[in-house]
């Protein structure tokens, strides 16, 4: 055993002792589970410092290796790939993008990675009832089973066909969204043509698809999007990713949210609550070596950990320099404007030690912990880097919902 474990005796006496020493908001012992404190503390006593740091950094990242299969399907020129490529923030010019025309570009099934996250793909699958792809034997030949959920495509009204995998899913236990691409050129049509406005053209749209799926004996929503990258935040695309989240298992929630972009407030509250979970476990992992000694208190952090965190919540959040210049361009948005605090963030180690002195100078409060507490206790303020790092992202959230508040006021 190291020469660092924490004797039975005192394991116990953490054990049952009652935590008094609150902070503001959730609770650090409520984030990290009892089971895993424990797994932790083992950790702990078993390879010291090293191995209980690699653990935590282990666990945090455990989303990377949760895969996300999405298949996307539909007839022939329902704009299957431009809702691919629109899901994985590419123009159908991108180098990476999935080919678009006219006439049917699918023939086999196609794998789609995300650009930035390597365990969500998007699969581009043949239409269904076709004579190489037949009814009877379609799920097979598509690898049915490997999929977390199905996207059935339609610019026009759903078919047989789409009704019979829509049942077949649904019988299997597996979730299906039906979405009705292409509603942008519809309401361009009719402005054109009849001179109606926008609402009622969807209105009209969405009637009809209810009565067909009413033929078909279909009982579940329709989503009207637009096929173009521009338009994500518009028509049905944000109930729909709000519905994802809610009907995806648990353990693939984590990976789901994280892949999602900011264009509801519910997929920025689930980034909130993903990341201020994973804060919790990263001020852990910063603060058992106290790589970088802070000035006004005689504690550490480790720098590099915290900036790493800072800089990936913030292209969680879509505050990154890329992203903020293509929201300006897409949106004709000036972000200078907005006045955004995430902005005067110094995102530099030397920047991120500065904040966590400042943040805890005059504090010094101890570890809540109850289990793995005393692993800092005395010299390691465990809290007070969390602190820090919740404060970021909530710095960041009330940023990503006034730049969603100022699209709507351009869009709508």
């Amino acid at each position: 055993m190291a020469s660092n474990s924490i004797p039975l005796e005192e394991q116990k006496e953490l054990l049952g002792k009652k935590n008094k020493n609150r902070q503001e908001g959730t609770m650090a012992s409520e984030s990290i589970p009892l089971e895993e404190q424990k797994e932790l503390l083992d950790e702990y006593n078993k390879n010291g410092p090293l191995g209980f740091k690699s653990l935590i950094l282990r666990k945090i990242d455990k989303w990377k290796e949760t895969p996300l299969h999405i298949a996307v399907t539909g007839t022939p020129g329902a704009g299957k790939s431009s809702f691919i490529n629109t899901c994985r923030g590419l123009l159908p010019s991108d180098r990476l993008a999935a080919g678009v025309g006219v006439t049917e570009t699918t023939r086999t099934v196609t794998k789609y990675q995300h650009p930035k996250m390597a365990n969500v793909a998007l699969y581009d699958l043949p239409g269904i009832g076709t004579s190489n792809y037949p009814n009877n034997s379609y799920l097979q030949m598509v690898n049915f089973e490997k999929y977390d959920f199905f996207v059935i495509i339609s610019c026009s009204r759903f078919t047989e066909n789409d009704a019979w995998l829509a049942k077949e899913v649904e019988k299997k236990g597996k979730h299906f969204y039906l979405v009705r691409s292409k509603i942008d050129i519809d309401i361009e049509n009719n402005k054109r043509d009849f001179n109606r406005g926008d609402k009622e053209t969807q209105k009209i749209v969405k009637e009809d698809l209810e009565a067909c799926l009413r033929d078909l004996q279909i009982l579940a929503p329709v989503y009207l999007i637009s096929s173009l990258l521009k338009d994500v935040r518009k028509y049905d695309s944000p109930a729909l990713t709000d519905n994802l989240i809610e009907s995806t298992p648990k353990i693939k929630k984590q990976a789901l949210v994280l892949w999602l972009p900011t264009i509801t407030k519910k997929t920025i509250s689930e980034k909130v609550d993903v990341l201020k979970k994973r804060a919790t476990y990263m001020a852990l992992a910063s603060g058992i070596f106290g790589a970088v000694p802070l000035p006004v208190v005689s504690i550490g952090i480790d720098a590099a950990i915290i900036l790493g965190e800072a800089k990936f919540y913030r292209q969680q959040f879509y505050l990154d320099d890329e992203s903020l210049k293509k929201i300006e361009h897409d949106y004709s948005i000036k972000i200078d404007g907005l006045h955004l605090a995430s902005r005067d963030i110094n995102f530099t180690e030397d920047g991120i030690v500065a904040s966590v002195a400042m943040n805890i100078a005059g504090t010094l409060g101890k570890i809540v912990l109850p289990i793995i507490g005393s692993i800092f206790a005395g010299y390691h303020y465990h809290n007070d880097t969390r602190r820090l790092l919740w404060n970021i992202i909530n710095t960041m959230e009330k940023d990503a919902l006034k730049i969603n508040y100022e699209i709507a006021e351009k869009m709508f």
